[in-house]
Parts: C-alpha cells; structure tokens; sequence
C-alpha cells in the first residue's frame, strides 16, 4: 500500500509535524474560533476530548494512505493545520485543507505552509494538489492564489456549512507549474 512517509518537514520560520498530547488544548482552542467555526463542520462546544479524536484521526489517517496531517508550529506553538487528504495514488491526486488560529494569522505562515506542503506532496510523486474553498472564504482564497494555485472552477451548492449549501471554488497547482518564490 501507498501512504506518505511520517516526516517532519521544516521551513523557514517554522515546521509542519503531527499533532500530538501537547496539541490538544491549542487544537481546542482554535477549533473555538469564531472564525474557523464559520468555515468548518465542528462540534459545538469544541472539547479537549474532540482534539483527541482529531489527534487520533490523524495517526489513522496517515496509516490508510489516503492522506496525511500536519500541525503547522511556528515559535514552538500549534499555529495551525494543514493536510492532505482523498489522495489516489494511481493517478497521482490529493486534495489539501487548512485552517490557521487566531494567534498564527497575519504573518503569511499558511502561505508557506501550503506551499511547501505542496512541494512535498509533489517530491512524494503526486502531480496534482486541489483545493476547495468557500466562495465567501477570501482569506483561505488570498492563501491558496499566493501559494501558486489556479482557480479551475466553482462547484455550486456543493458543501453544507452550518444550515446552508455553498459554492465552493475549486482550484489546483500541478508539479509542472512554475515554482512559486516566496
């Protein structure tokens, strides 16, 4: 079977490694964000107890070969989340999501993080890494079109967020893109 290997991958001012037992109060905290509730389908309250199953997921997640995920820690702290997931290793795809905490926001640390978990993805053999984000979502939006992606498309009431069906924007960075500077 497939999967992707359990590295830590660094970068400039920071690293994207899995979550783990440390993790779990930020992870909830985060996960209380007004802002990333707006945009995700969590439980309401978010608990120590639903960081710990998301901890899990993840280390089941990787184990499947179907995806990957990584905290994203700058400055020693869980600032955010980033992974890979409905990966097919036949034709090479996977799709990414993210989310950043309020205390990661405004430093362009997702941008980077994206982009160099695309990298990765694509040194692991894939050529094709997709996003969906909400049309109303800008500031997922400006992170995936600075990271080097490429609007393909929207896809009309296709995710229930909350009580409502939204569109999503659809769009991808291929390994032949040109190499995005940061």
């Amino acid at each position: 079977m497939e999967r992707f290997p359990d590295d830590i991958i660094g970068f400039d001012r920071g690293r994207l490694r899995p979550p783990g037992e440390a993790d779990l109060g930020d992870i909830r905290d985060a996960c209380n964000d007004v802002d990333i509730r707006a945009w995700l389908p969590l439980p309401v309250p978010y608990t120590l107890e639903d960081a710990r199953q998301f901890v899990e997921y993840t280390a089941a997640q990787l184990e499947s070969g179907r995806g990957i995920e990584r905290a994203v820690e700058s400055q020693g702290r869980l600032s955010g989340m980033i992974g890979l997931m409905e990966t097919n290793w036949k034709v090479g795809t996977t799709v990414a999501g993210y989310w950043l905490a309020p205390w990661g926001r405004g430093r362009g640390l997702m941008t980077t993080a994206l982009s160099v978990m695309t990298q990765w993805a694509f040194d692991q053999g894939l050529h094709r890494v997709e996003v969906r984000i909400a049309q109303t979502n800008l500031p997922s939006l400006g992170v995936a079109l600075r990271s080097g992606f490429r609007i393909e498309g929207v896809s009309r009431a296709s995710q229930r967020i909350g009580d409502a069906l939204v569109d999503m924007v659809i769009l991808s960075r291929l390994a032949s893109d040109p190499v995005q500077v940061l």
